[in-house]
C-alpha cells in the first residue's frame, strides 16, 4: 500500500541509494562511488471552499555525493504558493520560531519570495498515483512502481528542469518492514497519525549523470555534510 492515504495530513516517499561505476575518462576498472537521496513531500494545507476536496502542497528535496572526488549538489523545490501558505502558518502559530528569525522569515515571505536555497518547481504538474498504482511527478521529478513486485524506478531533474540527471531502478531483495502498530505510527506533537513501512534491502541499477556534480564541499569538511 505505497499510493498517498486521504488521512494522512502529512506523507512522504524517500529513497537512498549507494552505487558504484566507471566514469568517462578514468582508468578501466576504477569504480566511482555516489550516494543519492530523494524525498518526496505531500502535505494537507486546506480544503477547497467549492468542492470542498483537500488541498495539498507539494514539496522534494533531493542531494548527491561524490565520495572520491568530493563533489556535492542538493535541490529542494516547493510549490509557488508556498510563502502563502508558510506565512499563514506562521501566523497561525504552527511553528514557533525566535522572534529575530520569525521576523526575518515574514520580510521574505510576505515578499511572496521563496526562501532560498530553495525554488519554485519547473513544472505545475503534480501527481502522486495513476490507476491505483503509486506514480509520483513532482514537477517532472518522478517515483513510480516499476513492473515487477518490490521494483521503482527514479528520475530526478536539476532545478530548472532540463533533461534527466539522475535515472535509477530498484529492486527489494527483502520484504517490506512495518513500524508501529501494523504499519502505522503516530508522530508529533498531535500524534498524528504515519503509515510507514521500508524496504531493508535493495539492488540499485541506472546512470546518472557526472555534471551534476557541480557544488564542492570547503576542505576540512566531510563530503555531504555542511560546512
Amino acid at each position: 500500500d505505497d499510493c498517498s492515504h486521504g488521512d494522512a495530513a502529512t506523507e512522504w516517499w524517500y529513497v537512498h541509494a549507494h552505487v558504484s561505476g566507471n566514469t568517462e575518462g578514468k582508468a578501466a576498472g576504477a569504480a566511482e562511488h555516489v550516494s543519492v537521496f530523494a524525498c518526496f513531500f505531500r502535505t494537507y494545507k486546506g480544503t477547497d471552499p467549492q468542492t470542498r476536496a483537500p488541498v495539498w502542497a507539494y514539496a522534494l528535496n533531493w542531494a548527491m555525493v561524490d565520495v572520491e572526488g568530493r563533489g556535492y549538489t542538493q535541490h529542494a523545490m516547493v510549490d509557488p504558493d508556498s510563502p502563502q501558505v508558510i506565512l499563514a502558518q506562521i501566523k497561525s502559530r504552527q511553528y514557533r520560531l525566535d522572534p529575530r528569525l520569525e521576523k526575518a522569515f515574514h520580510e521574505i515571505l510576505a515578499q511572496g519570495t521563496v526562501p532560498t536555497p530553495d525554488v519554485t518547481f519547473p513544472s505545475p504538474k503534480r501527481q502522486t498515483e495513476e490507476g491505483g498504482v503509486l506514480s509520483l511527478d513532482f514537477g517532472g521529478n518522478t517515483f513510480r512502481r516499476g513492473e515487477g513486485e518490490g521494483e521503482y524506478v527514479l528520475e530526478l531533474r536539476e532545478q530548472r528542469g532540463g533533461p534527466v540527471c539522475v535515472q535509477l531502478e530498484f529492486k527489494a531483495e527483502k520484504p517490506a518492514y512495518l513500524h508501529g502498530q501494523n504499519g502505522v505510527a503516530r508522530i508529533g506533537r498531535h500524534g498524528e497519525k504515519m503509515n510507514y513501512y521500508f524496504f531493508p534491502a535493495m539492488r540499485v541499477t541506472g546512470r546518472i549523470s557526472r555534471e551534476s556534480l557541480t557544488q564542492r564541499t570547503p576542505r576540512g569538511t566531510k563530503a555531504g555534510t555542511p560546512p
